[in-house]
């Protein structure tokens, strides 16, 4: 049985361009094939040991990397993120075929600031949201908002969120 879902969680989806979902395709596709090679290719006997862990090394970078982009090609998004106004924290997750990646999260208190920043990657126009820590390094990208007023309409709520549970010591 799954959890319920508060009424309160926001989820966005960075959804890809099908420019983008075909070169992560063709990426895919390419390292599959260098992984395959090298597992089932050559033959190590009497050679190097160095020589045989280097190319095991490779191969296995090249399959995690394949199963990457062609989970995220064929799923078409590759971040989600999840503002839970309950629990007051902001959950990243990333695609995969056999379901969501583990979550990396972030409380509302570890946020000192929240920037609108254009996506570098995004299908329609859109806006995203930088959440940085005191010493204003970006922690988190999230997005994609519609637009800089969606954006700015949920940072107001996270920070009136955060200020009610400031203020109730309960």
């Amino acid at each position: 049985m799954g959890k319920a879902k508060s009424a309160t969680i926001r989820t966005l989806r960075n959804q890809l361009t099908s420019a983008i979902r075909l070169r992560k395709a063709l990426i895919g596709i390419l390292m599959l094939a260098i992984a395959l090679g090298l597992l089932l290719g050559p033959k190590w006997e009497g050679d190097s040991t160095l020589l045989l862990i280097l190319s095991m090394f490779i191969a296995f970078i090249s399959l995690g990397l394949a199963y990457t982009g062609l989970s995220q090609a064929i799923m078409g998004w590759s971040k989600e993120t999840e503002i839970d106004f309950d629990k007051q924290d902001v959950r990243h997750y990333t695609a995969s075929l056999f379901g969501r990646s583990r979550p990396f999260t972030i409380a509302f208190l570890k946020i000192d600031a929240m920037e609108p920043v254009k996506p570098e990657f995004s299908e329609q126009g859109g806006i995203s949201l930088q959440l940085k820590d005191n010493q204003d390094r970006v922690m988190m990208t999230i997005g994609l908002f519609d637009d800089e007023d969606d954006a700015l309409m949920c940072k107001r709520q996270m920070l009136e969120c955060l200020q009610k549970h400031q203020s109730d010591p309960s």
